[in-house]
């Protein structure tokens, strides 16, 4: 069942992705798609989605491989979760989608980040986890934050409204992204020690 899952996964992941690229490309002025494109892989949220879609593709392709090693599918499963969270705690209210639009929303916000963290909850071997991987896992957040403030500054465009510092500030967005980065650190923490008796040998 946990590979027909995990094909179901990726396909949703790979759909989600590529119907979200789509759409920016039919959206984009003349000369402006390469433009356009880097900014949509400038967020957290497709970057997210497609590491989903490739890990859960590799673990369809060699199940005993990398993408099934808990330090991989906790760190994701940490990042869909802050995805999901923040989304719809914060960002969802500023989008009135309609429709394709609507669907990729609900396939990159909602569907892959359930499919994914019940992988996780129900699926994944959750052997080899210590107590260092929340703190590594925080690389990946941290290093997108740097990204999107250093080209930020070069093109005057953030992907996010919580990382503007041409409307917040730099002191504001500072203190965005030492929140942002704590609710990673809990999660993960979270994710390590909910993991059940059998995977704490």
């Amino acid at each position: 069942m946990k590979h027909y899952y995990r094909i179901i996964t990726a396909l949703v992941a790979w759909a989600g992705v590529f119907l979200q690229t789509w759409l920016v490309i039919e959206a984009a002025a003349d000369g402006g798609i390469p433009d356009a494109i880097l900014r949509l892989f400038s967020y957290f949220t497709i970057q997210t989605n497609l590491l989903i879609a490739v890990i859960s593709t590799l673990s369809v392709i060699r199940p005993n491989g990398f993408a099934g090693k808990a330090v991989w599918r906790g760190a994701i499963t940490v990042y869909i979760a802050l995805v999901a969270g923040v989304y719809h705690a914060v960002l969802a209210q500023l989008f009135d989608l309609q429709g394709l639009a609507a669907v990729a929303d609900l396939l990159l916000h909602t569907i892959v980040p359930i499919l994914f963290i019940l992988d996780w909850v129900i699926f994944a071997d959750k052997s080899g986890l210590r107590i260092k991987h929340p703190f590594i896992w925080l690389v990946f957040p941290v290093a997108f934050c740097l990204y999107s403030l250093v080209r930020g500054a070069i093109i005057g465009w953030y992907p996010y409204p919580f990382l503007d510092v041409i409307t917040l500030g730099y002191p504001m967005v500072a203190a965005n992204i030492a929140g942002l980065v704590a609710a990673f650190l809990l999660v993960g923490m979270l994710v390590y020690w909910l993991r059940p008796k059998s995977a704490r040998l």
